[in-house]
């Protein structure tokens, strides 16, 4: 979060090793999602979505859908930062379904934050406005600064502002952050 991604990297690869020499299914899963994401934010993406895939199987396996959902919502990132924006809006709406069923805010907004920015992306700025704003509010009433931060910049993005908002949120969270144009390749 903090934008250490290879930090990142080598804590949830030293976790990955350690857990497969347990035989912890969840560990392993979780340590793929981990590297996955890492490997993203580093622009690795076929990489990513090696891990991703993994942690996926692994979850379905255990039937974990929490970790599950932020696994969908980190593929459909991927997606959005290869420019496969149907993929992206699947696996969105997929990971969308599953935090409301499990009444998971954080989630739900990180799915409408990559909605958003997928509305915007086609073209489609109404819709993407809407996703956006709603982040935005439900970011508030739920008191998430790092979601408040991403809702503000992408808004700002949206609204022809430069991101100059919203990276200053991140600046006040000590969050090295720092987005130049949507979609935004959020940890």
């Amino acid at each position: 979060m903090a934008g250490l991604f290879g930090d990142s990297f080598k804590c949830y690869t030293a976790a990955n090793k350690l857990f497969s020499e347990l035989n912890d299914t969840f560990g392993v899963a979780y340590s793929h999602c981990g590297i996955g994401n890492a490997l993203r934010m580093k622009a690795d993406y076929s990489g990513a979505l090696l891990h991703f895939r993994k942690a996926t199987a692994l979850y379905r396996k255990i039937g974990d859908i929490v970790s599950f959902s932020y696994t969908l919502w980190s593929l459909g990132k991927t997606y959005a930062m290869i420019g496969r924006l149907d993929k992206a809006m699947d696996y969105f709406r997929q990971s969308s379904g599953f935090f409301r069923k499990t009444k998971d805010p954080r989630g739900i907004i990180y799915c409408k934050l990559g909605m958003g920015e997928i509305e915007f992306l086609r073209g489609r700025l109404s819709p993407a406005l809407a996703n956006l704003n709603a982040a935005l509010r439900d970011s508030l009433s739920n008191g998430f600064s790092v979601e408040k931060c991403h809702a503000a910049a992408l808004l700002s993005f949206v609204n022809k502002k430069n991101g100059k908002n919203g990276n200053r949120c991140y600046n006040k969270l000590g969050l090295k952050l720092k987005f130049q144009s949507i979609p935004f390749n959020i940890p």
